[in-house]
């Protein structure tokens, strides 16, 4: 939980300024879902999904709730399925605006007012603890072999995103250059 802390802290968003300080609450909330994991936090399973809603709340949509297999549906699909209008009166948009601003007390929007739920389903029955184990625990051929692998895996991985970076960055220069090209050869 610590290192995914330390990750969402320093991560920005178009609505959430880096860095930041998340609150006791959401870092209980986490330790919360390692502990029922055998100190592991699974990123495939929903009360991560939950736990990633509340530390962005505009960029990662709330979960369905556990056994809600309602597949999406269409404005049409939904208005047909429950056989209602979804159209009403400008009287009626007054009322439900005027019963808003009689309001007492300020909305809640904060991460401690959002609702949550202890419900877990992981999308995947992968058996965490295997990861926790040291390497005595395997044996020593395995051990060095998973490494090897993964060392490379690792490599790989950052060589991919260091080429990514650096094509992305090195565009603007490409077009630039391209133009300035184009005005030196003579039209014909």
């Amino acid at each position: 939980p610590g290192l995914i802390i330390e990750l969402v802290e320093a991560l920005s968003s178009d609505t959430v300024a880096a860095p930041r300080n998340l609150s006791r609450s959401l870092r209980w909330k986490l330790d919360t879902i390692a502990e029922q994991h055998d100190g592991y936090v699974p990123l495939h399973g929903r009360l991560f999904e939950q736990w990633m809603h509340h530390a962005f709340p505009n960029e990662c949509s709330q979960p369905r709730a556990v056994g809600d297999t309602e597949a999406p549906m269409t404005h049409d699909e939904w208005r047909d399925r429950r056989n209602i209008s979804t159209q009403v009166t400008k009287k009626v948009m007054q009322q439900l605006t005027d019963l808003e601003s009689q309001a007492v007390g300020p909305a809640c929007h904060d991460e401690a007012c959002m609702s949550w739920t202890h419900e877990e389903e992981l999308v995947s029955d992968i058996d965490l603890s295997v990861f926790g184990r040291s390497m005595a625990d395997w044996p020593r051929v395995q051990g060095r072999r998973l490494r090897r692998v993964l060392r490379s895996l690792a490599m790989c991985g950052a060589g991919a995103a260091l080429m990514a970076i650096l094509f992305d960055s090195l565009r603007p220069l490409g077009s630039r250059f391209a133009r300035q090209v184009a005005k030196r050869s003579p039209s014909g």
